[in-house]
Parts: structure tokens; sequence; C-alpha cells
């Protein structure tokens, strides 16, 4: 009789245990993902245009909303760059991308003019000047894509070309 009163006490005590414990998980949870949120609608709400791309491929992963409305219509998440936007291609910048991912060295472009198709169905593409960088970041060790972060400064540089 002692023993059993010893094992009960103890699957007792276990399951406090175990209680104490899914409460912690449960609380670090709610802190995650209250921060991740605040995080999400900080980067959704930056006046500069931000994404993520992920893999080799540079799937577009996340997008903010200043970086959609440069491309409105135009569907970016879940694609690769080469396929979103096919016109950047032949201009260099999914080789710039291969390069940063790659070798892990941070691109920063000042001024750098990229002929866009806005919208998609556009005659011809426009040209815009962006100041931005492109970042490699890692996940538990390995790469796992590229943050960008950039800046349209297309009015800013016509109007320096037109005081010229």
């Amino acid at each position: 009789i002692h023993d059993q009163k010893m094992m009960v006490q103890e699957i007792l005590e276990s399951n406090e245990q175990q209680a104490v414990l899914s409460e912690q998980a449960y609380l670090n949870y709610q802190l995650a993902e209250s921060q991740r949120l605040t995080y999400e609608g900080l980067f959704m709400q930056a006046p500069a245009l931000i994404c993520i791309l992920r893999g080799p491929e540079h799937r577009y992963n996340f997008v903010n909303t200043k970086y959609q409305a440069l491309f409105a219509g135009r569907p970016l998440v879940g694609l690769p760059v080469a396929e979103a936007l096919p016109e950047v291609t032949n201009q260099g910048i999914v080789t710039l991308l291969d390069n940063v991912y790659q070798t892990g060295e941070t691109f920063i472009g000042n001024e750098l003019r990229v002929d866009l198709q806005v919208p998609a169905d556009a005659p011809a593409a426009h040209p815009g000047y962006f100041n931005f960088t492109y970042q490699r970041f890692s996940e538990q060790g390995k790469v796992a894509g590229i943050m960008v972060f950039a800046y349209d400064v297309t009015e800013l540089v016509n109007a320096r070309k037109a005081l010229e």
C-alpha cells in the first residue's frame, strides 16, 4: 500500500510539472506570436519597399504593402523573381541576387536604374531608380534567402537630371 501511495504521489507531481511546462510553453508561444504580429505590422506599414526572398531561386516569401503597390496587379508571393518580374532578368538583377545568395556579400545599390513593366501589360518598360540593399540571411545555420530593403528614388533622380 505504501508503494502504491508513493507511485500515486509521483504521478501527481509529474502531472503538475507537465501542467507547469505546458503553461510556460503556451505563454512563450503567445509572446512569440505577439512579437511576430508586431514586426509584421511594422514591415507592412514601412515607407520602404521590403521583401523576403527564399531559396536559390529567390522565391517571394513576403512583400510589404509598398513593395506590392509598385507591382500592383502582379502576383509576387510564391513566385521566383525571374517568373514574377521577367523584365528584370536581362538587367542583371537575378545575377546580383545569385551572387549575394552564393557569397553572402551584401549588395548595396545607389540610384540603380531598373526598367519595370508597370503595369504588367504596359507596352514598354519604364525606368525607375532605386536605392536598395540585398542581404543574405540564414536560419539554423543554413542559407535561407535574401532580405530586400529599398527606396524608390525615381522622382529625386528625375528632378536632379532636369536641373542639370
